[in-house]
């Protein structure tokens, strides 16, 4: 997992940049963790919340 202070602003840039290109290892290696993912509904998304602040 990437990790990048949020105010390296040349960071963020060379991280673009590589997502950018196609054979890039950043980019097989983002996808790769993203296989299989999928998005909750919204009434999961905020069973979600509402568990994990105790606001039921």
């Amino acid at each position: 997992m990437d990790y990048l202070d949020p105010l390296d602003g040349p960071a963020w840039e060379r991280a673009v940049t590589e997502l950018l290109a196609a054979a890039s290892p950043r980019r097989e290696a983002l996808a790769a963790r993203a296989q299989g993912f999928v998005a909750p509904d919204w009434d999961a998304h905020f069973r979600a919340v509402a568990d994990a602040t105790g606001l039921d």
